[in-house]
């Protein structure tokens, strides 16, 4: 009876191990098929550069790090450059790219550029084949550049001493030159440690266009450096306020940046603003200067927004 009792529930059992090996066997099969039906197509990022006409859109340099794909205007995800994306096959698409890089210098803070224009293609996505995109930008057609200055000829910006001495003053100096034969130069000292600068001309009707407003610069510090905008009414020389955005740390490397001062002129109550800088030499947490000197090195320097 034993015996019996054993034999009788070992065949059930096996027909429900033999069902399962079947239902695993045809899974298998269709997951396999499904496989070979998702076999991705593939799009090469090239790193992107940017081209220019020099005396109307400045320096061609700058720091793109990622591109933004959007495939048939979805959005398709952000990668770096240079990099191979797979994408979905089988299909006849339109793939944009956008510049992407990182707003005011910060890695928690990747944007599109808007002033780059997109790349697009039309490509018929073959499985496992790899197509490469254009790599080459421009400016968007409708870019307005009130501002370009290279310093190789006269000085605009930060020649208004609001703190520290005439010596702290932007000026060109060979020395500065990230392209070109100058670049512009702040000197810091321990007799003038701190520079609080503006631009001599006053810039308007800077949104009219679109809300961005940004300014580019490359730049090699021994001391840091902040941006903004001084805001005023029209015809008036008293300031509504004074509002610093973002800057940048030392760097013993050229490095170019893009600055976003949209919120801040955006949410200013002013119709006319001046460009600010404040530099001062590094200090420890006890105020003790950790150098008695430093230079903050400019180039490229531009204010763009849309027309």
């Amino acid at each position: 009876m034993r015996h019996t009792y054993q034999t009788y529930y070992l065949f059930p059992d096996m027909h429900v191990l033999i069902g399962l090996v079947l239902i695993m066997v045809s899974t298998s099969s269709c997951n396999l098929d499904s496989l070979e039906a998702e076999i991705p197509s593939y799009v090469h990022l090239q790193e992107l550069t940017l081209s220019t006409n020099a005396s109307r859109e400045g320096s061609a340099s700058t720091n793109i790090t990622e591109g933004w794909i959007f495939i048939d205007d979805e959005f398709y995800g952000a990668f770096s450059v240079p990099s191979t994306v797979p994408v979905p096959a089988n299909i006849g698409t339109t793939i944009r790219l956008e510049a992407g890089i990182r707003d005011n210098g910060v890695s928690s803070t990747p944007d599109i550029y808007p002033f780059y224009a997109p790349i697009s293609r039309s490509i018929d996505l073959v499985p496992n084949n790899t197509d490469t995109l254009d790599n080459s930008l421009r400016y968007r057609s409708n870019t307005a550049f009130p501002l370009i200055e290279n310093y190789e000829t006269g000085l605009t910006v930060f020649q208004e001493v609001i703190t520290g001495t005439s010596a702290n003053r932007l000026r060109p100096a060979r020395e500065a030159a990230f392209e070109g034969e100058f670049g512009g130069l702040i000197e810091l000292t321990k007799d003038a440690p701190v520079a609080e600068l503006a631009s001599i001309r006053r810039f308007r009707d800077l949104q009219d266009g679109g809300i961005p407003v940004y300014l580019e610069m490359d730049f090699r510090s021994e001391a840091p450096v902040q941006f903004g905008v001084v805001a005023y009414n029209t015809g008036s020389e008293i300031p509504l306020e004074i509002k610093y955005v973002a800057g940048f740390n030392p760097s013993e490397e050229w490095k170019k940046i893009y600055f976003n001062l949209s919120a801040a002129i955006a949410n200013s109550e002013g119709d006319e603003f001046e460009l600010i800088l404040q530099t001062t030499l590094p200090t420890q947490t006890d105020g003790t200067l950790t150098r008695n000197a430093a230079k903050i090195r400019i180039d490229n320097f531009k204010l763009v927004h849309f027309e």
